[in-house]
């Protein structure tokens, strides 16, 4: 897959913002249509695509999602274009005849455990809601998500008689940029992040002669390789150079004969014909 330019990260991730005032700019029904026909192929477990959403787009419907939200989040929902109302349909199992056709049995799993299909539901619709957002961007248009607002008196509203439950919110549309906040820090690599070192890698890095210390990580996670594994000399003999690069010393190993290529069979030894008289 080829790498998009830099412009293109930056619309998606670097300069885009979370909106919280709009312009008075109509976002129509193709552009809609559009999202969905964009996001829908972002991937799900087995291709359940749980997710559901609800456009608030009238007044009517703008004021009725208004009124169960928090005080902050009411004004945006009125003045917003749109507001999705992004849900995730806990009986999504219901049309894997379709989404999942050749297995039959995965609908069954699901409709057998509650539990499993709820947590699947509302995980692979959140993860719908990323989709959700990066297709909208990737369109020129801004989001606004959000929580704060009651998701129970959402469902009765605007799911009533449904196995679909609300997740989150997102309004739609073209931001006015006097409504935005400075920008706040992310979190660094470091902080958040840490690399599993693969043993194969390991043993590279000190076959290679690197003097670098052993990474922390790579350390904690060093085990010893299987009998025969094919890269097992070169670790040994690499971490034996590093600890004696160290100021230690190698382990040693105890030398075993093979009687068949030492010259001399292990019965010829005369220490052996002693013991046995």
């Amino acid at each position: 897959m080829p790498r998009i330019d830099e412009g293109a990260m930056d619309v998606l991730f670097r300069d885009a913002r979370s909106q919280n005032r709009w312009l008075p700019r109509e976002v129509p029904r193709e552009t809609l249509q559009e999202l969905h026909d964009l996001m829908k192929w972002g991937p799900t477990s087995a291709n359940c695509w749980p997710q559901r959403v609800v456009f608030t787009v009238s007044d009517e419907a703008k004021e009725r999602l208004a009124s169960i939200a928090m005080p902050g989040n009411q004004d945006k929902i009125r003045q917003a274009p749109a507001t999705a109302i992004l849900g995730y349909d806990v009986a999504f199992f219901e049309k894997m005849d379709v989404l999942f056709a050749h297995n039959p049995g995965m609908a069954e799993m699901f409709r057998n455990d509650a539990e499993l299909a709820e947590v699947t539901a509302f995980r692979n619709a959140t993860l719908q809601g990323a989709y959700f957002m990066l297709a909208a961007r990737s369109l020129g248009l801004d989001c606004g998500p959000m929580s704060g607002f009651d998701n129970a008196k959402c469902d009765e509203l605007f799911f009533p008689g449904t196995t679909v439950r609300s997740n989150f919110l997102c309004s739609i549309g073209y931001g006015d940029p006097e409504g935005l906040f400075g920008r706040l820090p992310r979190p660094e690599f470091d902080d958040v992040c840490r690399v599993e070192w693969r043993r194969r890698a390991l043993a590279a890095h000190w076959v290679r002669g690197s003097s670098d210390p052993l990474p922390p990580q790579a350390a904690r996670n060093t085990r010893r390789p299987q009998a025969g594994s094919a890269w097992r000399g070169q670790r040994h003999a690499a971490l034996s150079g590093a600890r004696t690069r160290a100021g230690g010393s190698p382990r040693r190993r105890r030398s075993r004969v093979d009687p068949a290529t030492s010259g001399r069979s292990a019965a010829a030894s005369p220490s052996r014909r002693r013991r046995r008289s």
